[in-house]
């Protein structure tokens, strides 16, 4: 595992608690002061094929020293770099560039659709980081480190693991539009009743005048 690192800003003690789970291998941390320019730099050596990403952020950018890098420009950047694995970005309201990473070619990507609590992010990465340096499998991982949220904080979501195959994100759009299905449904069988009853009460009406 090729892994960078990106962690503007965060909690030293919690910082290098993450390094320790994710285990020996070539590790490339930006940490303190990142800017844009260096982190889009990073990803277009195409040297990784797994980046972390700790911070803040929204559903359209993720935000570093000097500002925000939108989702369009780390598309572009993540393309650029060819295959990676996995990007785990560990942030609020970051679904929106996990779905542009995914749409570069990602294979995994993990991220949350609201806001996330330091407690909940820590919680999670640490569970997914020290499983998956174990299990080599990111699904076991990411059930880990939601097993570890759903322990350790009560309540709070958990992030949405995308990769068109078993991701919360999938599952969602999938209940969403077996539930517009259902409603067709529900409307054709409305609208065939309907039409019958009208059709009925129409011959019953015609019978009586004929009499």
């Amino acid at each position: 595992m090729k892994l960078l690192i990106v962690a503007p800003k965060s909690n030293l003690n919690t910082f290098s608690e993450i390094l320790d789970a994710t285990g020996p291998g070539e590790t490339r941390v930006l940490h303190g002061t990142v800017t844009v320019r260096e982190v889009m730099t990073e990803i277009r050596t195409g040297q990784f094929t797994h980046i972390y990403f700790a911070g803040h952020g929204d559903d359209q950018s993720l935000m570093f020293s000097d500002g925000l890098l939108n989702k369009a420009l780390l598309a572009d950047s993540i393309q650029a770099a060819g295959a990676i694995i996995l990007v785990l970005f560990n942030s609020c309201q970051s679904l929106g560039p996990a779905l542009a990473a995914y749409g570069a070619g990602v294979h995994y990507v993990i991220g949350w659709q609201g806001n996330v609590s330091d407690s909940a992010a820590i919680n999670y990465a640490y569970a997914f980081w020290a499983t998956y340096r174990l299990s080599n499998d990111v699904h076991v991982a990411h059930r880990t480190g939601r097993e570890a949220v759903i322990f350790g904080n009560p309540g709070h979501e958990t992030p949405d693991l995308i990769n068109g195959r078993n991701s919360g994100y999938q599952q969602r759009v999938e209940s969403l539009q077996a539930q517009v299905s259902r409603q067709r449904q529900w409307l054709f069988v409305l609208m065939v009743t309907t039409v019958a009853s009208l059709v009925i009460e129409t011959i019953t009406l015609f019978l009586m005048w004929g009499t």
